[in-house]
């Protein structure tokens, strides 16, 4: 790769010395407080894109465009959209053997997509929760007892994810 001398014009364009356009800059005006640093580096280590500013938690947000994909060298990176719910749930006395269930809302949620689901008053073994997608933004949770007794959990909170 040919080393070119660069210029940045007030319009937030990055040329090379053909005049051809390598990257805009943008700004969100007076409002913006997070930015992107990009750093160099010496041989042998990687250069870096770090989120900076004065938030305490910045992410960082790269949008392909199109059915442009994402890619880590020259392979597609796997781009799931990932959606979350969280809601309180007291299950009733589930005896051994049994299924206790909630729905869910999980807005966006479809049928095939994956379920992950977590239940914070579950705290020992002998228990399987599953979710899916019942239809779409209903996530239908199952508690299974399987300690070899009745058992009337607490109040907890139940987290749900849902991965396309």
């Amino acid at each position: 790769m040919a080393t070119s001398r660069v210029s940045i014009f007030g319009t937030g364009l990055v040329k090379d010395d053909q005049a051809v356009v390598m990257t805009a800059v943008q700004s969100v005006g007076a409002a913006a407080v997070n930015y992107a640093e990009i750093g160099n580096s010496a041989t042998g280590n990687a250069v870096t894109v770090t989120a900076k500013g004065t938030d305490a938690n910045i992410g960082v947000n790269i949008v392909p465009k199109g059915t442009g994909v994402l890619q880590n060298n020259g392979k597609a990176m796997n781009t799931l959209k990932v959606l979350y719910a969280t809601t309180t749930w007291d299950p009733p006395n589930i005896v051994d053997g049994a299924i206790s269930s909630k729905d869910v809302t999980v807005t966006g949620a479809l049928v095939g997509d994956i379920v992950s689901v977590g239940f914070s008053s579950v705290a020992t073994a002998g228990w399987i929760i599953c979710g899916n997608v019942r239809t779409a933004d209903t996530v239908s949770v199952e508690l299974m007892n399987k300690t070899g007794a009745a058992v009337d959990l607490a109040l907890g909170t139940l987290k749900v994810q849902v991965r396309q």
